[in-house]
């Protein structure tokens, strides 16, 4: 059961959403949804992390990790 969901907004700054992201503590009542504003190719980060729910959400495309 999902007892937390942290939005986190995010544009072309991977490595401040990869730090943010670590900082997040693993359990399994947190959802992450990271809302990303129209990054460019560069931008657009690669999330893993296990025993997290990730949502990826763009104006293009929606992705849970």
């Amino acid at each position: 059961m999902i007892n937390y969901s942290i939005i986190i907004p995010h544009k072309n700054s991977p490595e401040l959403l990869e730090r943010c992201l670590n900082s997040i503590p693993e359990r399994k009542d947190i959802e992450i949804i990271v809302v990303d504003d129209c990054s460019n190719e560069n931008g657009r980060p690669q999330i893993d992390r296990e025993g997290v729910e990730i949502i990826y959400v763009t104006n293009e495309l929606y992705v849970v990790y």
